[in-house]
């Protein structure tokens, strides 16, 4: 019993030695989200939402295309 003892006041001794030497481990994870949705492009804006539709509109009419070519090459 005394051993564990010895290892939780060691665990946490040395727990709070690393909190205070190197604060921004602690907060990394908070950092990393905070720069990553500071970046413009996580955020939907309406430019994309249009640029996504544009582009899988001019998809679909290069496919309808293609399929009416192989069509009338058959005729």
């Amino acid at each position: 019993m005394k051993k564990i003892l010895k290892l939780l006041s060691l665990f946490l001794l040395f727990i709070i030695v690393i909190n205070t030497v190197f604060p921004c481990m602690a907060n990394a994870e908070n950092i990393i989200a905070e720069t990553y949705n500071n970046l413009p492009e996580s955020q939907l804006g309406l430019t994309n939402i249009l640029n996504i539709i544009l582009i899988s509109v001019g998809i679909v009419l290069i496919l309808l295309g293609i399929a009416i070519f192989i069509r009338l090459k058959h005729i």
